[in-house]
């Protein structure tokens, strides 16, 4: 019988991930050569215009430029237009707000401001597998950033600028594609509760293997929700999204570890 085993990947390893974490490491890296030859030599990203950024790029070696702790004393920033030094600028100027930024709604401001300086105007849309990943990255950052507006209604506001926090919570996601392959498709247990099927058999379970929790605003760290961050077990839920999505529903289980 063939099977298809179809383990989640990280967001961060397709175009739209390396995007979104390439803006987090350039950030960090005080803008370093390196980190912005990954980014805009990346030949994944759809950039508008990708010769006049490795104009740049070599520019950028030519007048021994590494990197550009400090806004006022950058670089990178004299150089012309004609050597793709109009990116950069485009680039700077929005992405510093971005990893400043605490407020949800400007966060997404300052994103889809740097998808239309930067990307051509399909942005991630003309692959399907770019798109789709891109549609589970933004989905996932309109749940972090909804979990930052609910933890600062009840009085946990994030006194931290939330992309730098966003790009680990997506680091530890993870997208299951939707491949053709022919064959029974495996999933490793929770990543399938929620995809229709006619028949389903889930096997091997017992109670360290089928308990599911998960942590409040596991972005933040422990002494920031103090007696507020606690374990929620949603096995029970886990489960019945299973039978909902199932036609027909058989379980293997057992009381001991195997």
């Amino acid at each position: 019988i063939p099977v298809v085993f179809a383990s989640g990947e990280s967001p961060l390893s397709s175009a739209s991930g390396a995007f979104l974490s390439s803006l987090s490491d350039i950030h960090s890296s005080s803008y370093s050569l390196d980190s912005l030859k990954s980014f805009f030599l990346n030949p994944a990203i759809p950039f508008q215009d990708p010769e006049a950024l490795l104009r740049f790029v070599e520019a950028a070696i030519s007048n021994s430029i590494t990197s550009a702790p400090s806004f006022s004393r950058d670089r990178y920033m004299k150089i012309p237009a004609s050597e793709g030094g109009g990116w950069y600028r485009a680039l700077r100027f929005t992405l510093d707000k971005l990893m400043a930024e605490k407020d949800s709604e400007a966060v997404l401001q300052h994103i889809h401001a740097l998808m239309a300086a930067l990307l051509v105007p399909e942005e991630f849309s003309g692959r399907e597998d770019d798109a789709a990943v891109y549609s589970f990255a933004m989905h996932e950052l309109g749940a972090f950033l909804d979990k930052a507006r609910r933890a600062k209604a009840a009085g946990y506001p994030v006194d931290k600028p939330l992309f730098p926090l966003f790009i680990p919570y997506l680091a530890g996601e993870r997208y299951v594609p939707r491949k053709k392959e022919g064959g029974i498709r495996i999933y490793p247990f929770t990543q399938d509760a929620a995809l229709s099927a006619r028949y389903r058999v889930i096997i091997a379970l017992n109670d360290d293997e089928s308990t599911v929790r998960v942590r409040k605003a596991r972005f933040l760290s422990d002494y920031e929700l103090s007696e507020e961050r606690k374990d929620t077990d949603i096995t029970r839920d886990v489960l019945e999204s299973y039978t909902l999505f199932s036609g027909n529903l058989f379980l293997s289980a057992s009381s001991q570890t195997y």
